[in-house]
């Protein structure tokens, strides 16, 4: 049963989604969160609201994992015939709201938005006529960044706001009701001339620090019961990633650092409320006045989310055998693998009602088996080790590896062993996350003797692309309509290289966005050459291996333009790359992807099929089997129909975002993948073998800035990388549920048949 869902965003509109029963809050906010392109969603969640009889407001937020039926029964509403509104808010922030505005600006400015509403609600009664007046300025100067100074603080032009706009739209009509137009107009020419040299992100800044003055920004209030059960009390805890914790009691005002917690006692209750025991040390007070807080009303601790428990260096699963064992399995979306991660850590998985325990039957009494929740065992995690404490000895979840391999075989029984260093780590994989991205392996397909296993439902080749009919509308301009995505390592002065070539070869700047790992600044004579460069956006992750498939996938997510074009830093474009024709024919074809090749023919065909002599699920990838007269695209002479081209490519940035991009567990080899899911999605790729870039690895044609160093170490890089490719193919291999990748380049194996 559906009903659909009306959520309100803060930029005045509104989505409507059809919800099923079954629809959780993650996957309502995923399809609203979608079209504003920001980078961080885990910042945002949905809250409801209602303004009771007497104008006074109640709001709840919303935990991911819920339902409808779920919220329906948690929160009633007040009246039956008045539904709760639906928002999307900013919940959760960083702790460097400047970072945030750097790395993605869409959740910045909706963060800002935010807090001018709630400034608007709940602050205005209460503003000085001179502050709501700054504040007022800085959202003009804001919103015309692009006028000078002079034409924004003429006479005429704030006479036109009043007029046109309204000075209601930046200062609360109850302070504007509290003074005379002209003495109005003249706080804000004044102000006006305070602000003019201030940039858009600077207007938001200033903003933040003067209301800061009046309201603390970014604390959440809680309802709360402090002390003991029998005397306890009600409080409203403010909680803050830079605040802390406070609440006040009576006349005295206590503010908890999170470093001063000691414990946190979580008790689930029968209902969907979590007692919550928070233990703390206040300096300088006697440890018999020390105090606990007793919450009572936790919403986001919920123990009904299931994760997939997978080994985090191999991409393999915790399995369910047909005799309840657990094993070593792929992680298979159409298999029952979740477990539901218990706040009293027991895991029990939720298709059986059993729990994970030791078995009864084993003669070394570790092996791990479902059983009945009465005899559960507890399994902490812990620096990415599942431990099991019993006294003064800890186990961890482990299973025999091959010596071969390095990791462990398909239905190697699991047990738990000794911690120790060949311990296997282990990460929870959110159960509606991993069944997003592994959307592909639960297509309908027909097993036969060559192919019985879920990847053989993405054999079928889309059919050739074809010219549109009627034309598109088509863009004016190469530079409106293009945005390059490049991800590098700590080689900014490549890039920089790239984006030389780019200006050359089309003789105009296109907008580039620059993901790199971090988390430090390069050496201020490269920041300075980046500078340079006004066209380049240039991110500097927090984190110091973000890996190329996510940092691909941040790029694109900034992307604004209907098109982007992928390239790795150490290309660089020439005339015989064809950027301008690339984009002639993305434009004019059917096709989601026009690639190009590099020095080799990479390009090529990619067939599931069970090997003939062991019959194991593999992947046969052809290179370099696109260029064949069958398949060449009518009216481009020279271009084909493939199912991957190099990482030279123009792509709908619309399409890409479709199928999730690339597989953030993938730190390299990540390029299959992706074509992977373009070709489950039905999407057509385009291959032209004359679009040639070059692929230079020296630092040919690189300013290296007065002789400094490019900034990163590139032997560790190279051995990183080195160590890294086995682990990652066998990463790939085991993500789409296949032993090994078979590259077949002789010409007499060589057997297209497949292709339809």
């Amino acid at each position: 049963m559906g009903s659909y869902l009306k959520v309100n965003l803060l930029t005045k509109e509104t989505r409507t989604i059809k919800a099923h029963d079954g629809t959780t809050m993650q996957k309502i906010l995923e399809i609203v969160i979608g079209r504003l392109r920001a980078i961080n969603k885990q910042y945002f969640a949905l809250q409801i609201t209602d303004t009771l009889a007497d104008g006074s407001k109640i709001a709840h937020w919303i935990p991911n994992n819920y339902t409808l039926p779920d919220t329906n029964q948690r929160y009633p509403p007040a009246d039956k015939d008045r539904p709760w509104e639906w928002n999307l808010k900013i919940r959760f922030l960083p702790n460097n709201i400047q970072n945030l505005a750097e790395s993605d600006n869409v959740t910045f400015t909706y963060f800002y938005q935010q807090v001018r509403l709630e400034y608007f609600d709940t602050l205005a009664e209460h503003m000085d006529i001179d502050t709501a007046v700054q504040l007022g300025c800085l959202e003009m100067r804001r919103q015309f960044k692009d006028l000078s100074h002079e034409a924004l603080n003429k006479k005429s032009n704030i006479n036109m706001l009043e007029n046109e706009i309204g000075f209601d739209k930046f200062i609360p009509r109850c302070v504007l009701d509290r003074a005379r137009s002209r003495e109005i107009k003249k706080l804000i020419q004044t102000n006006l001339k305070q602000f003019s040299v201030l940039t858009e992100n600077q207007c938001v800044y200033k903003f933040f620090e003067i209301l800061s003055k009046v309201k603390h920004i970014g604390i959440t209030p809680f309802h709360v019961k402090m002390g003991d059960l029998e005397d306890a009390q009600s409080i409203e805890l403010h909680v803050g990633p830079l605040h802390g914790i406070s609440y006040k009691l009576g006349d005295t005002q206590v503010r908890i650092d999170f470093d001063s917690i000691q414990a946190i006692t979580v008790e689930p209750t029968c209902t969907y409320q979590t007692r919550v025991i928070l233990m703390y040390y206040i300096t300088g007070v006697p440890q018999e006045e020390q105090a606990n807080l007793e919450v009572n009303a936790v919403e986001n601790i919920s123990d009904k989310t299931a994760f997939r428990i997978q080994f985090s260096l191999h991409g393999r699963c915790v399995g369910i055998s047909a005799k309840n064992e657990l094993i070593v399995d792929f992680c298979n979306p159409n298999k029952k693998q979740a477990f539901v991660y218990h706040l009293d850590n027991t895991l029990k998985s939720p298709g059986s009602g059993l729990c994970v325990g030791l078995s009864q039957n084993s003669t070394s009494g570790m092996l791990l088996h479902l059983v009945s929740c009465g005899q559960a065992i507890q399994l902490e995690l812990e620096n990415e080790k599942l431990m099991h404490k019993k006294g003064n000895t800890t186990l961890c979840l482990s299973a025999r590896r091959n010596k071969a391999s390095a990791q462990p075989d398909l239905a190697t029984p699991i047990s738990l062993s000794a911690c120790d260093k060949m311990t296997l780590a282990i990460q929870l994989l959110e159960e509606t996350d991993f069944l997003k991205d592994r959307a592909a392996l639960m297509l309908p397909y027909i097993p036969t003797e060559k192919c019985d296993f879920p990847a053989c439902a993405i054999n079928t080749t889309p059919p050739k692309a074809q010219i549109v009919n009627p034309p598109r509308q088509r863009c004016s301009n190469i530079v409106e309509c293009v945005t390059v995505v490049v991800k590098t390592a700590r080689r900014p002065l490549q890039v920089l290289r790239l984006a030389k070539s780019l200006e050359v070869t089309l003789n105009q700047n296109l907008s580039i966005v620059v993901i790199d790992d971090g988390p430090d600044l390069h050496p201020p004579e490269i920041m300075t050459k980046i500078a340079e460069y006004p066209n380049i956006r240039y991110i500097i992750s927090s984190e110091e291996d973000l890996g190329i498939a996510e940092g691909r996938n941040i790029g694109v997510r900034t992307v604004e333009t209907k098109y982007f074009m992928s390239y790795d830093d150490d290309l660089v474009v020439s005339e015989k790359t064809n950027v301008s024709t690339m984009f002639e024919m993305i434009e004019s074809l059917d096709a989601s992807l026009v690639g190009g090749r590099a020095k080799q023919d990479f390009a090529g065909f990619m067939h599931f099929v069970n090997e003939g002599e062991t019959g194991d699920p593999i992947m046969e990838f052809y290179p370099g089997s696109c260029a064949v007269e069958s398949e060449e695209i009518s009216g481009y002479p020279g271009c084909y129909r493939c199912d991957l081209t190099t990482n030279c490519f123009i792509a709908r940035t619309e399409d890409l975002l479709e199928v999730g991009g690339w597989s953030k567990e993938l730190k390299i080899q990540e390029h299959k993948d992706m074509f992977l899911r373009l070709k489950a999605a039905g999407k057509k790729v385009v291959y032209c073998k004359d679009f040639k870039i070059k692929n230079v690895h020296s630092e040919k044609g690189i300013d290296m800035v007065n002789k400094t160093e490019i900034s990163y170490d590139r032997q560790a890089y190279k051995e990183l990388r080195s160590n890294r490719i086995g682990q990652m193919i066998n990463r790939f291999a085991n993500h789409w549920n296949i032993m090994s990748v078979k590259d077949i380049e002789d010409g007499s194996e060589l057997n297209l048949d497949f292709i339809i």
